[in-house]
């Protein structure tokens, strides 16, 4: 067996080469790498989206519309740090999005707003998912870390 200095090396190489990096034990993709390349970003906004929905059908095609969203947000959107949807440990009827954008203007508004995928997921959502929704933004003061 060679140096296992050698094979990390060639991994981590390989890794970098092929759009990912090793960081802290954690594969991180490319555009996660430019999003963390961007930073620091004094006060960046956030809007935060706590959803209940009355059973787990109503869930699950929320989450099937959500992850279509994602897709494009993380595709077409720049000036998006972080936008993920996590289900609640002990109720998995409640749901939060939180959505990070360099700044409200233009990334969220009019920029993300506007765009043809949100469109769709809204007008997809009225039509077809019963859920109760309260949001609220943010600004961060950059006390801690994300």
């Amino acid at each position: 067996m060679g140096d296992s200095r050698t094979s990390y090396t060639q991994l981590a190489t390989a890794a970098v080469g092929g759009g990912l990096l090793v960081a802290g034990g954690f594969w991180l993709t490319s555009r996660k790498r430019k999003a963390a390349a961007l930073k620091p970003y004094k006060g960046a906004w956030l809007l935060i989206v706590n959803l209940r929905f009355p059973n787990l059908k109503e869930r699950g095609k929320f989450i099937e519309l959500f992850a279509e969203l994602a897709k494009s947000v993380a595709a077409k959107e720049r000036g998006v740090l972080g936008y993920e949807l996590s289900v609640a440990d002990n109720d998995p009827l409640k749901v939060v999005i939180f959505e990070r954008y360099i700044d409200k203007h233009p990334f969220y508004d009019p920029v993300h707003r506007s765009s043809e995928a949100f469109k769709a997921f809204q007008a997809q959502c009225l039509d077809q998912v019963e859920v109760e929704k309260e949001g609220q933004s943010y600004f961060e003061q950059d006390l801690g870390f994300m």
